[in-house]
């Protein structure tokens, strides 16, 4: 499993990053506290926008982590 942090400021960035999510062939959630969403969902995202500590975690090998960060580059914060 590989998880970046993320943050998700408004509706747009939201629908493009679940866009972004339904295109890779694993599974992809965003995890706040205990609580685990379906990133590739719409409204489980939007739920979960407003938090300030959400981590994406994605179901894939550490071969696809360089392919992933870089699709998600502008939503992974530090």
């Amino acid at each position: 499993m590989i998880t970046f942090p993320v943050n998700l400021r408004d509706v747009n960035e939201v629908i493009d990053f679940v866009n972004l999510a339904n295109k890779i062939d694993c599974d992809v959630d965003l995890k706040y506290g205990s609580c685990i969403y379906d990133a590739k969902s719409v409204i489980s995202a939007m739920l979960i926008s407003a938090a300030h500590s959400i981590v994406m975690q994605v179901h894939a090998d550490r071969e696809d982590e360089l392919m992933i960060k870089e699709r998600f580059e502008k939503y992974i914060c530090a």
